[in-house]
């Protein structure tokens, strides 16, 4: 298979995500920790890729629907795992603290 030149390849990225907290300025306030994990699939059209991150999504969505897993929402605490489409590994990864203000 050709692939076009315009046509640039996708790769599925496993994420897990935590709810931090952020300081205590306006009554406290939090952030979403994005921590990579791993590729799980490369070389993938846009097409290929979004399907991939959509049946992975759904099939860790009823997993932890389940099995009663907490997620980063829960006053228990908690992760949760994404499947991310990006065109290089680590592009969405946030772990540093953002500023307040």
């Amino acid at each position: 298979m050709i692939k076009s030149e315009q046509q640039t390849l996708r790769l599925v990225s496993e994420y897990r995500i935590t709810r931090e907290f952020g300081g205590p300025e306006e009554g406290g306030w939090w952030w979403d920790r994005r921590e990579f994990v791993r590729v799980t699939s490369r070389n993938l059209t846009e097409d290929q890729a979004r399907a991939e991150c959509k049946r992975r999504n759904k099939e860790e969505q009823d997993a932890c629907r389940e099995c009663a897993v907490h997620d980063r929402f829960s006053v228990l605490g908690g992760a949760d795992t994404r499947w991310i489409m990006e065109e290089s590994a680590r592009q969405f990864e946030r772990v540093e603290v953002p500023h307040y203000e």
